[in-house]
């Protein structure tokens, strides 16, 4: 792995792996980066428009659509 692009913390414990979002480069070297350490915690920076489809939501009530009515 280039070391360009991965930096090691050892005193914390910490692999640093820098990506662009979706760019295959950046995430050829992330998949490859975990499967060498196999690291017991992955964190993932993701971008802000990202963020709330990841997180649950509350169901909202409210009426049926109509194709669930009948």
């Amino acid at each position: 792995m280039n070391d360009e692009y991965v930096r090691r913390l050892p005193d914390a414990g910490v692999t640093l792996v820098g990506v662009v979002h979706d760019h295959p480069a950046s995430v050829h070297r992330a998949r490859a980066v975990v499967r060498e350490r196999d690291p017991e915690v992955v964190a993932l920076e993701a971008p802000p428009l990202a963020v709330p489809s990841t997180r649950p939501t509350p169901a909202t009530p409210g009426p049926r659509p109509p194709s669930a009515a009948r």
